[in-house]
């Protein structure tokens, strides 16, 4: 059977397909590619999985359509074997990606804020019919708005919190309407709507003694709370506003309100798995890295972690890039579905891998103008900037000659992603002594890069395709290539400015360590563990990402951190920090605990004069203390 069997002028497309046979098979088919057309296969072999074209061009089909796939069919060197493996490999990201997309409603709450109340009358005039609007003023009193004193905005998850307190001397609950204070008020300051202006208020307390409901206290008030999804200020409010104003709004920037309010398609495919992720909320302490680098505060700190603001998201990929553990995933390709592509496309040997958005693939593959030695894969990534160090050394350890991202414009060297880049070339020219193993390539000069001869210094391919999270997989690579390494290095060479923060080893004194167990509970990325045997505090550098929650928690100030990545061998193997002084049960010999922690509990206890010098039960084990205290009850 030959790939291609009815070739003619139109495109051709690369189908994955199910004929009945038992098995999946490939054939080159030609299809309707129109935008204005959905996608049709001529004469279709069977049902049809997957294919190659673009979604983009056109978005109407009843399969996966894949760039990935189409360009490896039509500009790549590939046995049809190879072609069936990408597109098994493409069928399997495809299915495997799953997130929530859905539209949101517009919410045209909004709190207005303003010092004077000729503001709010226009901005109720004006937009009283299309908002709904809550008004507060800020300074004097009035009777159609309410007056917030000590006011505090806080930034919640979605929107804003107001708390404020509001002077209301009328409790409207006890009034009986008796209608006896109003002519006793010399200042005319009560109405017939029971508002009472303090502002010219003599406090004579006239008011009050008439009111046999006792329904009128003058320093009577309320603290109250709104929570609201945007917030205007119209004028100088001169108020204290929280760092994230991205829904605070002023009278000039009305228009930016108004199209934040259009129905929002959602779709949240950027996601923190707290599990791994090094910020403790509970202590509001470790690593934020993902908050600090976000350029649309869509990444924010709650009670329970990390979180999306998915309405706020431009996926700019700064947040995926920049996490060092891998908490923070790309779910239209995530760190998983990567590495189980590439391991069931087995990378071939000195290949130059490039790796583009649709976009990028489309206009490359609609030129054509490529050299004829074509030892490359390509690879559609939706979004380049999400890409990590992880997985381009991956790619490098499978035995690929080089690795391409397919963009028109240099990165900025603040994007963490250009910051993934040299940390990459960092290392392997340290230990392969390899130039830029990783470039940014416009279109319009890939031909001449190419065309340049691009070997892998491997002798041998990384063959372990387990995945726990992306600092377990990096590690693991990394143990790779410092072992088909010939060099000794020490310190990872700094290149550009670059400094990678989130490699490094702690550092204990173990003087001072009482192995309370305190920085266990906090490490969720598994640097710090511990030997029940033994009870020794174990550390594996390569896993700690420098947040600090360890650090943060010692009640010892026992640890401090070092910061650097090591290619030498014990940084990728645990050591031992310190190990405890055992105290072995008198009975049974069991070990119970640590004699530091032991002393100071003795020391405690005898201070209160708990211990006695007869029948002391705390030197045995919870099994044989238990046993003891039996037996002497029954004596």
């Amino acid at each position: 059977m030959t790939l291609i069997d009815d070739m003619n002028e139109s495109f051709c497309s690369c189908v994955l397909f199910y004929d009945g046979s038992g098995t999946i098979a490939l054939k080159g088919k030609p299809a309707h590619l129109r935008p204005d057309k959905s996608f049709h296969i001529h004469d279709s072999p069977g049902k049809v999985y997957l294919a190659g074209g673009f979604p983009g061009f056109t978005p109407h089909a009843d399969f996966f359509l894949s760039p990935t796939l189409q360009l490896n069919f039509d500009l790549g060197s590939f046995s049809e074997e190879k072609l069936q493996a990408i597109g098994q490999a493409e069928l399997s990201r495809f299915n495997a990606s799953t997130y929530r997309s859905y539209t949101r409603d517009p919410d045209n709450r909004v709190a207005v804020l303003a010092n004077q109340q000729t503001l709010l009358s226009d901005f109720l005039e004006t937009y009283g019919g299309v908002l709904q609007i809550e008004p507060l003023l800020l300074k004097k009193h009035n009777a159609e708005f309410t007056t917030a004193d000590e006011l505090q905005i806080v930034k919640m998850e979605s929107g804003y919190n107001l708390s404020y307190t509001v002077r209301t001397p009328i409790d409207i609950d006890k009034c009986t309407y008796c209608g006896l204070c109003g002519p006793v008020c010399e200042e005319e300051c009560l109405t017939e709507t029971l508002y009472l202006d303090l502002s010219k208020c003599t406090y004579c307390g006239k008011c009050i003694q008439v009111c046999s409901a006792g329904a009128i206290d003058l320093y009577r008030e309320e603290k109250r709370s709104l929570d609201i999804p945007a917030i205007v200020l119209l004028g100088e409010c001169g108020i204290e506003l929280p760092e994230d104003r991205t829904s605070i709004f002023h009278a000039e920037s009305m228009n930016q309100l108004f199209s934040s309010l259009a129905p929002l398609q959602i779709d949240e495919t950027i996601s923190c798995r707290n599990a791994i992720c090094q910020y403790v909320s509970r202590l509001d302490a470790g690593c934020e890295i993902c908050v600090n680098v976000c350029p649309s505060n869509a990444v924010i700190k709650t009670e329970n972690g990390i979180s999306i603001q998915h309405e706020h998201c431009t996926e700019c990929g700064s947040c995926i890039s920049s996490c060092p553990t891998g908490a923070i995933q790309y779910e239209v390709f995530d760190d998983r579905q990567f590495v189980e592509w590439v391991d069931i496309v087995s990378i071939p040997k000195n290949c130059t891998v490039i790796i583009g958005t649709e976009k990028r693939l489309h206009a490359l593959w609609w030129k054509k103008n490529l050299p004829e030695k074509n030892n490359f894969l390509f690879l559609e990534f939706p979004n380049i900037k999400a890409l990590t160090a992880m997985h381009f050394l991956l790619l490098l350890s499978q035995g690929a000659g080089k690795v391409i991202l397919l963009e028109n414009n240099p990165f900025p060297s603040t994007l963490p992603v250009a910051g993934e880049i040299v940390l990459t070339n960092s290392i392997f020219s340290s230990l392969f002594g390899e130039q830029e193993c990783v470039e940014i390539v416009s279109e319009n000069k890939l031909t001449e890069l190419l065309a340049k001869n691009c070997s892998s210094p491997l002798n041998e391919q990384y063959s372990d395709h387990r995945f726990d999270n992306r600092r377990e997989k990096l590690g693991s690579i990394l143990r790779f290539l410092l072992q088909s390494s010939t060099e000794t290095i020490k310190e990872l060479p700094l290149k550009n400015g670059y400094v990678q923060k989130t490699f490094g080893t702690v550092l204990c004194d173990s003087e001072k360590c009482t192995h309370c167990g305190a920085c266990l509970n906090e490490c969720r990325i598994n640097s710090l563990t511990s030997d029940e045997d033994t009870l020794s505090l174990n550390h594996l550098s390569i896993n700690c990402v420098q947040c600090g929650v360890c650090v943060e928690v010692c009640p010892e100030d026992a640890l401090s951190l070092s910061q650097g990545l090591r290619l030498a061998p014990d940084f990728f193997i645990a050591r031992e920090l310190t190990r405890a002084e055992t105290v072995q049960c008198l009975e049974c010999g069991k070990p119970f605990g640590t004699r530091k922690s032991f002393d100071r509990v003795m020391e405690k206890l005898k201070s209160h004069r708990v211990v006695v010098s007869e029948n002391n039960f705390f030197e045995y084990c919870e099994t044989c203390r238990v046993v003891k205290l039996f037996e002497s009850h029954q004596k």
